[in-house]
């Protein structure tokens, strides 16, 4: 697992809607939370991870069953990434 770090940039509280795909499963799995201004979160993903920052239209695609993984990823997890703090 690697672990990574996002990081709200903005003085303004932030919902975040994470889509990711990770190699071997056949579905996504999906994570929304607040993050505070300033504030960062800790997460770990397994090494090939597809990370999306995902808007309501990406929201609905997936919701309808089909896949935005053909899509440029906000990151994709490898060694390199431990410890990075994601800004957005």
């Amino acid at each position: 697992m690697v672990k990574v770090n996002l990081k709200n940039s903005s003085i303004l509280p932030k919902k975040l809607t994470l889509i990711f795909y990770t190699l071997g499963d056949v579905s996504n799995a999906t994570q929304v939370f607040w993050m505070w201004p300033r504030g960062t979160k800790s997460l770990e993903f397994k090494e090939g991870t597809k990370v999306y920052l995902v808007h309501q239209k990406q929201v609905d695609t997936v919701m309808t069953g089909k896949r935005i993984d053909s899509e440029k990823p906000f990151l994709v997890v490898d060694r390199n990434s431990e410890n990075r703090i994601c800004k957005f």
